[in-house]
């Protein structure tokens, strides 16, 4: 005699299964928030930084002070020769949740004044997504750095 056997799962096994899938996207969720909010702050400064080293090498192959600007809320930066109507390049943040301001917490938009020998005025620009934080500070030697400590920016 052939017993019938039964193929697939019952509902109690899907069931049993599904819990599990909820309670481990449970706990990764935050951690993969986290890391979002991480790579999104990460981009934003160093697409800043690389149109930042772009001016700085603009101003020393020209011969000539450069000025970066941020116009839109700091989304979009602009760099130019001094005097000059029109711009070299221009480029925009792909991010939009990132904050960038001074780290003196001023709103106004940044400009930066690369002189033709590649010395630059010394800022330090923050940029923050809830507990995600960077500080790009930009010395007056041209030099960069990119930190994750808030003392870095005070």
């Amino acid at each position: 005699m052939k017993l019938n056997a039964n193929k697939g799962f019952t509902l109690i096994e899907l069931m049993v299964t599904v819990a599990i899938v909820i309670i481990l996207a449970t706990i990764a969720l935050p951690s993969w928030t986290k890391l979002i909010q991480d790579n999104s702050v990460a981009s934003a400064v160093n697409q800043v930084q690389s149109i930042y080293q772009l001016t700085r090498s603009e101003a020393l192959k020209r011969h000539e002070s450069i000025i970066l600007t941020s116009e839109n809320s700091r989304r979009t930066w602009t760099l130019k020769e001094q005097g000059a109507s029109s711009a070299l390049k221009t480029m925009t943040i792909s991010t939009n949740q990132v904050s960038i301001g001074l780290a003196d917490g001023s709103t106004d938009e940044i400009t930066i004044t690369v002189q033709n020998t590649g010395f630059a005025e010394t800022n330090k620009i923050a940029f923050s997504w809830e507990d995600e934080y960077r500080c790009l500070v930009i010395y007056s030697s041209g030099q960069t750095k990119i930190s994750s400590e808030s003392g870095d920016c005070a």
